[in-house]
């Protein structure tokens, strides 16, 4: 069924690693988890190692174990925050929540295999056919709202020092000023954390009811299909300020799949450790928390 399994874990520059995965090659199932800690509330490792669990030792068809995790999130964030609140009364953008993409191979026949999927936020599936054709199953819809406040992170860059470079600063001068622009940001964070769940927004699992709705989940019949890709965001191609790519995940995917993941994690982390300021390949933050699970049949 499986031929060779690889994945990278790595933590960015938080104090623990928000993502999770899993890897239970026997049956077939795995899941890169992306964590998002609330602006002001949850740790997002709460909600990546719920659904971990949920996907890992939960039983039933793969999008039943999500919605179970779901549920078993809710049921946490209310504990932590107050027994007599209800999970309404917690604001979005407070909530511990996680994408995902997580897949389960099934062999219904001796020759043909399905591969449900679940995804949520910005963790992103891929599937590669015999001959090289890339198809991305799931949208990052997550990325246009962050890049309007990447913009103003960018912009004040350009305000403070004109066109000089700030990574030519000492490093700790730079982590200084990107605090302090970070900060000018929080209110836009805060606006577009409050749209998940939503039609203007995203879908990520936070324990809302809500959350089922916007999971996007569907079984593919692996007809010539040679390799499994799932990643995420921390593992994406950063786009050069001066010339952006046209498809950031596609050419992150066409690396993984043509030089393994340990090739792009090592061109992403270069990028980040040349540009600290995050002004040459505009981001949030230096390094992100990355995890990428790369399946061969």
């Amino acid at each position: 069924m499986v031929l060779n399994v690889e994945h990278v874990y790595r933590k960015g520059i938080g104090n623990i690693n928000e993502d999770a995965y899993v890897l239970l090659e026997d049956e077939g199932i795995f899941s890169a988890i992306d964590g998002a800690t609330g602006l002001g509330g949850l740790s997002g490792s709460i909600a990546a190692e719920i659904l971990r669990e949920a996907i890992a030792g939960g039983t039933g068809q793969l999008v039943e174990r999500v919605i179970k995790g779901n549920d078993k999130l809710r049921e946490e964030a209310v504990s932590a925050f107050n027994k007599e609140q209800s999970f309404e009364d917690i604001p979005k953008h407070m909530r511990s929540s996680c994408g995902l993409a997580a897949v389960k191979i099934n062999q219904v026949s001796e020759r043909v295999q399905l591969l449900d999927y679940v995804t949520a936020g910005d963790c992103i599936l891929f599937v590669q056919y015999v001959d090289g054709r890339i198809r991305q199953v799931n949208i990052d819809h997550i990325d246009p709202l962050d890049g309007i406040a990447i913009k103003m992170l960018t912009s004040y860059w350009i305000e403070r020092f004109g066109e000089e470079n700030p990574n030519a600063l000492k490093e700790e001068e730079v982590f200084l000023i990107h605090k302090e622009f970070r900060e000018k940001i929080c209110e836009v964070l805060k606006i577009n954390r409050n749209k998940l769940n939503t039609v203007e927004g995203y879908g990520i699992i936070d324990g809302s009811k809500e959350a089922e709705w916007f999971l996007e989940k569907g079984t593919i019949p692996l007809i010539n299909v040679k390799k499994i890709l799932l990643l995420s965001d921390g593992m994406k191609i950063h786009s050069p300020r001066k010339n952006p790519l046209s498809n950031e995940w596609l050419h992150t995917a066409e690396i993984a799949f043509a030089h393994g993941l340990e090739y792009l994690e090592k061109m992403v982390l270069d990028m980040e450790n040349s540009d600290p300021a995050c002004y040459d390949y505009p981001r949030l933050k230096k390094h992100d928390d990355k995890t990428g699970i790369l399946v061969e049949l």
